[in-house]
């Protein structure tokens, strides 16, 4: 069971990452204890005081449609109904993504699936860290999504592939960690593609999981209050009734508990485990390592421009009725990318990091 929001905790500047607890039935123990590292986050922002992230770019249209308008019902009938100006600015349009075990067989050529065995176009080839292939996590056909993703997201037709080496099981605060992870993207005929052949060397871990046929809803969702895009005047430290009061409403507007069902989605605010990930896909991205805690960005204009053009492009959560697979601790994997490499198509420039709790 997570974590209930009173006992969370909420470091907004402090990043503890589960480190290489990745596996498909059990978890392996990081390099610190989760106590250890709380206790030298904890240290560490006594020494550096981290500093609240400064208000975020202008709020997205409003959105429109039934979503919208029962969401924007929600906030003006909880206890935050006095700001719900503000609170209504924050939210997002995202897509939930709800898998159905299945068969290799069972599931189509080109069809979405979580796991499995992907269908590649030739010339494009399985990605393979040094020699082990690495595990398909999600093949996404985009004539899936039409009319549930948020308009001009995502191209309208061709398929999106994410793959993650088990062998690694990296979390994405190393810049090595980058090749660790592939993201791929074609277009084309369905009669292009192919289905691809177990490879030499694929891992036990991958042929563990199970392949899943997926369907697509439209949602909406509010930030977490450890994200950058929370308004953080909302809620002060030890205000717990507030903190679930928070939860509960975004639960409401999600339509979604986290603790009865798994948490995949796409777009939309990551639902958070532990510090926020934008300062540290712009940090990690750029070759800095994050492994050790805090890490100071500049508090200029263009600095923080780049940390808010990062946003949330896929999020994988553990997962034991679909796919099967276990991010170390009820972890997720989150998959992130750039304003403008997402309107230029270039998904191998995403970042990936890998939280658990």
């Amino acid at each position: 069971m997570k974590d209930t929001p009173s006992n969370l905790l909420h470091a907004l500047a402090l990043i503890f990452v589960c480190g290489g607890c990745v596996a498909s039935d059990s978890c392996v123990g990081p390099a610190l204890t989760r106590g250890e590292a709380e206790a030298e986050a904890e240290a560490e922002a006594e020494a550096v005081p981290s500093p609240q992230p400064p208000a975020t770019k202008a709020a997205e249209p409003a959105l429109e449609g039934v979503l919208g308008e029962r969401a924007r019902a929600l906030v003006r009938a909880s206890t935050f109904a006095d700001q719900a100006a503000l609170i209504e600015s924050r939210l997002r349009p995202s897509v939930r993504i709800l898998p159905t075990r299945s068969t290799q067989e069972a599931i189509p050529l080109g069809a979405s699936r979580f796991a499995g065995l992907p269908d590649l176009p030739e010339g494009l080839a399985w990605p393979k860290r040094e020699e082990h292939p690495m595990a398909l996590l999600a093949q996404i056909n985009l004539k899936d999504l039409a009319g549930r993703a948020p308009p001009g997201k995502l191209p309208a037709t061709g398929w999106l592939y994410f793959f993650y080496s088990m062998e690694a099981s990296t979390w994405g605060y190393d810049p090595k960690d980058a090749d660790s992870f592939a993201v791929l993207y074609h277009d084309g005929p369905l009669e292009s593609l192919t289905r691809a052949a177990i490879p030499t060397g694929y891992g036990e871990a991958a042929r563990s999981f199970s392949p899943s046929a997926l369907s697509f809803t439209a949602a909406v969702d509010l930030p977490d209050p450890e994200d950058r895009r929370f308004p953080t005047e909302l809620l002060s430290p030890g205000e717990n009734e507030k903190y679930d009061a928070w939860y509960a409403l975004n639960a409401a507007v999600r339509d979604f508990d986290e603790n009865r069902s798994p948490g995949h989605q796409l777009f939309g605010h990551p639902m958070m485990i532990q510090g926020p990930m934008r300062e540290e896909c712009e940090l990690v991205s750029k070759g800095t390592y994050t492994g050790r805690g805090y890490v100071p960005l500049p508090e200029t204009e263009d600095a923080q421009a780049r940390i808010d053009a990062w946003n949330l492009l896929l999020q994988l959560d553990s997962d034991r009725s679909g796919p099967g697979w276990m991010w170390g601790d009820m972890g997720r994997i989150y998959l992130w990318i750039r304003d403008e490499d997402l309107a230029a198509r270039r998904f191998d420039r995403s970042w990936m990091h890998l939280y658990c709790y």
